[in-house]
């Protein structure tokens, strides 16, 4: 299925490495802060092993989410669902050289996170789901799948406070983004972290 993505490219010479998950016709969702100053070599890469040019079209250092239109993907859009407590469903997510990892998760609470933005200044108040998994790093932009196999959140950043937990996004708050979303504008990368 080419509904997820590997993110691959550099940025700050360092090599990218993210997950991403088509929301719409031609259109990647992922997180900001992996592809914060990348550079031209910025491509994604489908279960197949296909490259695919793409163009960013949204980044938003604030809430974290960062959308490209990605030329050549044939991914069927995951649709949206709203996260519950004891929920269980599995983040997918395309590590380097290891395919596509199904990896359990179960929604502990639903917060409103408060924190800094992607370079750690200001505060942004987000809703986000606190989820036990054991995800690692590259699984950051990784679609979590319900049982419906609809997205209830993204992979935004590592619990500092307990082992095996992660902070996703909500998915309310991609849907709200890409509603707003500008088009036909090619927009910023962002500067490195």
């Amino acid at each position: 299925d080419e509904s997820v993505v590997r993110i691959a490219g550099t940025a700050c010479l360092k090599p990218i490495l993210a997950t991403g998950f088509v929301v719409a016709d031609g259109l990647v969702v992922t997180v900001a802060h992996a592809i914060a100053g990348a550079e031209d070599d910025l491509r994604v890469i489908d279960a197949l092993g296909a490259v695919h040019d793409v163009e960013v079209v949204a980044f938003d250092d604030q809430l974290d989410i960062a959308v490209m239109s990605v030329e050549g993907i044939n991914g069927t859009a995951i649709r949206p669902a709203n996260a519950r407590p004891g929920e269980a469903g599995v983040i997918t997510a395309m590590v380097a050289g290891s395919g596509i990892d199904f990896i359990e998760y179960e929604v502990i609470r639903i917060v409103n996170a408060r924190s800094g933005d992607i370079y750690d200044v200001g505060r942004v108040e987000r809703t986000a789901i606190d989820v036990l998994t054991t995800a690692k790093r590259g699984a950051s932009g990784a679609p979590l799948l319900n049982d419906a196999a609809d997205y209830v959140g993204m992979v935004f950043a590592i619990s500092r406070d307990r082992e095996n937990g992660v902070y996703a996004l909500a998915s309310s708050e991609i849907v709200d983004y890409l509603a707003s979303l500008p088009t036909g504008i090619p927009a910023e990368r962002g500067r490195c972290r």
